[in-house]
Parts: C-alpha cells; sequence; structure tokens
C-alpha cells in the first residue's frame, strides 16, 4: 500500500482529482493498521521503570543521603515522562483510528447520511448502530466496560473538531460522572499492566 500520511484529510479536501484514488487506499483491508506504521511514532508496549524506594518520604530506607534523593527523585521525573509518553502514544493511536467505521462502512453511511433524518432516528439507522457504535469514544451512547481516560480525551477532541468545523461551536456534551471514575480508575488498571518494575 502507498504510505498515507497523517494529513490525508486535508489531502482529500486540497486534492479533489485525487479523491478517487485516496479513497480507494482508505477501503482497503488492513488499512488502519498500515496508517498506524504510517505514523513512525514507536508505540511501546511496555513501561519500565527502575525501583527508587527512597524517592518518597513513604517509603524510605535508613539514612537517605540528599544527593541519593536528588537521584532517586531525578529517576522519578524520568518514570512520569515514560508513563505520559505511554498515555500520549495511546491517545496517537486512537487518533489514527478515529471513525474507521465511516471508511469501512462508507456505503450504510453514505445511505443514512442521505435519508435519515439528525437526531435520534440517524443513531438508529443501521451504520451508527451496527458499526459506529463499536467505536469506544461513543460514551453516552455504548460505554466499554474497560473505558479509560484515552476515551474520553478521544471524545472531547472528536466534539471540539467537530463543532467548530461544521457550525462554529461546540455543543454542551454532558457525561456521567460514574463514566468519568470508572475511566479514572481503568486508566490506573491500564498502566499498572503495563507497567515493569525492574532493578
Amino acid at each position: 500500500m502507498e504510505k498515507i500520511e497523517r494529513t490525508v484529510v486535508q489531502q482529500l479536501a486540497a486534492d479533489k482529482a485525487d479523491f478517487d484514488r485516496v479513497t480507494a487506499e482508505l477501503l482497503k483491508e488492513g488499512f488502519v493498521e498500515e496508517f498506524k506504521r504510517n505514523w513512525g511514532i514507536p508505540i511501546q508496549s511496555s513501561i519500565q521503570i527502575k525501583k527508587s524506594p527512597s524517592a518518597d518520604s513513604r517509603t524510605p530506607r535508613g539514612d537517605v543521603s540528599k544527593e541519593e534523593l536528588l537521584n532517586s527523585t531525578l529517576m522519578h521525573i524520568g518514570d512520569v515522562q515514560k508513563v505520559l509518553s505511554f498515555l500520549a502514544n495511546k491517545l496517537i493511536e486512537a487518533g489514527t483510528v478515529h471513525d474507521h467505521t465511516k471508511i469501512s462502512g462508507i456505503d450504510d453511511f453514505y445511505n443514512d447520511f442521505k435519508n435519515v433524518s439528525p437526531g435520534d432516528a440517524f443513531k438508529a439507522g443501521k451504520w451508527f448502530s451496527e458499526q459506529h457504535l463499536t467505536e469506544r469514544h461513543h460514551l453516552p451512547d455504548r460505554c466499554p466496560d474497560d473505558v479509560n481516560l484515552i476515551d474520553v480525551m478521544e471524545r472531547v477532541a472528536d466534539s471540539v473538531a467537530a463543532g467548530m468545523a461544521r457550525s462554529g461551536s461546540v455543543y454542551d456534551d454532558p457525561i456521567d460522572p460514574e463514566i468519568l471514575q470508572k475511566a479514572y480508575k481503568n486508566t490506573f488498571k491500564l498502566l499498572i499492566d503495563n507497567v515493569e518494575v525492574i532493578d
């Protein structure tokens, strides 16, 4: 597959003559995986953190020198950067597959888009109910059991990008506090499951 750059949407808008070729690329099987690879950003499979019990007053180990405390603190800062990098990569990964059912299910999406009224009727259509709700960021309509803050951030990005581009404003998009609490807890689990503590 010819490399699809991250500016695919801009390319579609700017280069109308190339629309059919680019669309054909987007509809190819395996597009999502290829798109991820083409970002060129390594997705971490785990987060390696070194033991540093002397960096926190809650886990002291005997007499700790100022130099040791400084070194442990610097190590902790580096570990936090690793964790945030992991989360940042997860956000990028979510962005690469955002609304992918609009591509893989373009026929049903277009049919519903043209023939179904906006609002609840559109959500009851074949594409939205059978395909689009499989995407993780549709939290009020179908919240995944393992919802996390990546999903929440994708929804925020989706709402802002769609609102500003389509109408110049962002509509109120409340979210159940229970979903936020669940996402918060599940993000802890996501990180803990991907942390490897080494000596």
